[in-house]
């Protein structure tokens, strides 16, 4: 009788790890969910070998599986979902000195996982596997900065914190003082050659959107989470250039990639990116216009990420790598 796809089955034999876990952990500790697809876009050997070999490395437990298939009743099925687990994070810690294990509970974080969650965390992955893909096809151009290289250069107080990539950053709204904070999707750098000299490295800010936050405040207030409150955040941060106390003098500048969903419209009629373009130029009262970019997530996807033409809070076009 042939075993479920997620319920682990003893090991015949000891496993013998070779470069391929090494590239499989290492991306789930980066992106923290992938689906098998993406995973094996990341491993350039044999596609067939290298689900087998996630077949064992969730059977030996140094992985999770999550089944995102909610409705039995329809035909197909859905891609498998993994994550790194504690046993595989001390192995990955072991054999990369450079990552930090910390106190990070995998298992529980695995646990809490929903079907919620899991789709705006696989979103983030797409995201950065793709650019991760597109730089490593640009190697004499192009080198990609991670997150975690990010934070390795950030002052040791920002390193010991429980969340590294949050800070809180302080903003006067319509005559009212607030505090603000931040915690971006993903934190990433890229180091474009071709820049001038000095130039070269442009950090950003990834944000995910898939819907489900409001984008304006109904009554102006800032007592809950919205895309407003969010770039009233970030802008403040620019201004007050709270991101190099918080991220170290390596990070000269920086600029929020904002991936919207595609999807339907909002209550008033507009498209999300309509919406958050027009959030964007109030917040920023026409200033700073690349500050933010915004793409839709369907137009992305159909781009080089390295290639593809953003929009800024006046509509216009701009290229990542300028």
């Amino acid at each position: 009788m042939r075993s479920s796809r997620f319920v682990r089955s003893p090991l015949g034999g000891s496993l013998c790890f070779t470069p391929r876990d090494l590239t499989i952990l290492h991306a789930l500790y980066k992106y923290h969910l992938l689906s098998t697809h993406q995973l094996v876009a990341i491993h350039p050997g044999s596609e067939q070998k290298t689900r087998w070999r996630l077949r064992e490395l969730f059977d030996a437990g140094y992985v999770q599986r999550f089944n995102t298939k909610v409705d039995a009743t329809i035909p197909g099925s859905e891609p498998i979902v993994y994550a790194l687990t504690d046993r595989g994070a001390d192995w990955l810690s072991e054999h990369r000195p450079d990552i930090e294990r910390q106190n990070k509970r995998y298992n529980e974080n695995n646990a809490r996982r929903t079907m919620s969650s899991i789709p705006h965390t696989l979103m983030v992955g797409d995201i950065m596997v793709r650019f991760e893909l597109a730089s490593y096809y640009r190697p004499d151009r192009v080198q990609m900065i991670g997150q975690h290289a990010v934070l390795q250069a950030a002052p040791e107080r920002t390193r010991a914190r429980r969340i590294p990539t949050h800070w809180n950053s302080p903003a006067t709204v319509a005559g009212t003082s607030v505090t603000i904070g931040n915690n971006p999707d993903q934190i990433f750098g890229v180091t474009d050659n071709e820049r001038p000299v000095g130039r070269e490295t442009m950090h950003f800010f990834l944000e995910a959107d898939r819907g489900t936050e409001s984008v304006r405040p109904g009554k102006g207030h800032l007592n809950k989470s919205t895309i407003y409150r969010k770039l009233v955040g970030y802008l403040n941060t620019k201004r007050t250039m709270i991101y190099q106390q918080v991220f170290g003098a390596a990070m000269e500048n920086f600029r929020v990639l904002w991936v919207v969903d595609s999807r339907g419209r909002d209550r008033d009629g507009k498209t999300r990116l309509e919406n958050f373009l027009a959030a964007a130029h109030a917040v920023t009262e026409g200033r700073l216009p690349n500050l933010f970019l915004f793409t839709t997530y369907d137009a992305f996807k159909q781009d080089d990420p390295l290639e593809h033409e953003w929009v800024n809070i006046r509509g216009e076009t701009v290229p990542l790598l300028r």
